[in-house]
């Protein structure tokens, strides 16, 4: 249950500094932050539980690449 709890810390973040950051240069480096907060939460959520492979990796990198272009583009 924590980890959900911490994932959910870490999108409230990643919202929180989108909204603030609307217009400022760092924009860019905090959506690539959430793209990155998200794959290591993932990677340590499967390594915890012990169903870390590779194409658990690879899914998470994909997942997050693919979230920080759809939200740099969209916002």
């Amino acid at each position: 249950m924590i980890h959900y709890l911490v994932l959910s810390l870490i999108l409230l973040g990643a919202f929180i500094g989108l909204v603030t950051l609307r217009y400022h240069p760092l924009r860019p480096w905090a959506i690539i932050a959430t793209a990155a907060a998200y794959l290591i939460w993932g990677l340590v959520h499967h390594a915890i539980l012990g169903t870390l492979h590779r194409k658990v990796v690879l899914e998470y990198l994909g997942l997050s690449v693919l979230g920080a272009i759809i939200i740099a583009v969209l916002l």
